[in-house]
């Protein structure tokens, strides 16, 4: 696909569902027990969720990550859906 090539409907939702971050607060131990079932799933040849997750153990660590402002970029972002493009 070059540059000026338009994506699908199926290829932009599938970008769009690619590129979702989830975000949640949970003890440093239900991140463990969610990873380690993770890997068993994995390794017992069964689907994991690939969902790209960050967590924190706080909410004051999420709040002092994800400042009003930077919350704001990301919303700008996502709203504004910029044109993806490669480099050569």
């Amino acid at each position: 696909m070059t540059e000026t090539t338009p994506l699908h409907s199926m290829e932009r939702k599938q970008l769009r569902t690619e590129s979702t971050l989830v975000v949640t607060v949970t003890s440093a131990g239900e991140f463990h027990d969610d990873v380690t079932d993770a890997i068993t799933a994995l390794d017992t040849g069964e689907s994991a969720d690939t969902t790209p997750t960050l967590s924190f153990t706080s909410y004051d660590d999420l709040l002092s990550t994800l400042t009003p402002r930077v919350l704001e970029l990301v919303e700008t972002i996502r709203r504004e859906e910029p044109a993806m493009s490669t480099r050569s």
